[in-house]
């Protein structure tokens, strides 16, 4: 759970300093940070202790998916850089149209990421983007016959995809 998530669900007002509550959720016992490495995006989940508390409280919901014996059951993944590309509607948009059944240029996933999300990318932010997950090795780079790059998803990109449709 991303911490927007966590602090809706805990009731944790905007003007409360999030960093300060949600650690003591964790001194509590309730969530456990999976991406600690990063400062920003941080992921939660939540702890047998956590869910027993939501379930009394909400009753309607289920929070299995969030849960970290769960989630730690999920092999090669790698949190900070899921993080990462959740924390961004742009980088998931290109990671989901990347995915698309053959490689295309920056171009081509320019073009089909209008379709997907209401503000556009430039063609440079597209490119840095891309640049991103060829360093994160969630995408690679063939060249084509026309001597222009086309990319695809790397077996992490997939894993992460994947994660992405949960």
């Amino acid at each position: 759970m991303t911490t927007r998530e966590i602090t809706r669900l805990a009731g944790i007002s905007k003007g409360e300093n999030t960093r300060r509550e949600l650690r003591k959720l964790e001194s509590i016992g309730f969530i456990i940070c999976i991406s600690s490495a990063v400062k920003k995006s941080r992921l939660y989940a939540i702890t047998e202790k956590g869910l027993k508390y939501l379930k009394r409280k909400f009753h309607s919901i289920d929070y299995n998916n969030y849960l970290y014996d769960t989630l730690l059951q999920e092999k090669n993944i790698e949190w900070d850089t899921y993080a990462w590309i959740i924390n961004s509607k742009r980088r998931q948009d290109i990671l989901q149209v990347t995915k698309k059944d053959y490689p295309k240029t920056a171009k081509q996933i320019r073009i089909d990421s209008r379709e997907d999300i209401a503000k556009r990318i430039s063609a440079i932010k597209t490119r840095e983007i891309l640049r991103d997950f060829l360093e994160k090795g969630l995408v690679q780079a063939k060249k084509e016959k026309h001597e222009r790059r086309v990319f695809c998803l790397t077996e992490k990109g997939f894993k992460i995809f994947g994660m992405m449709l949960r």
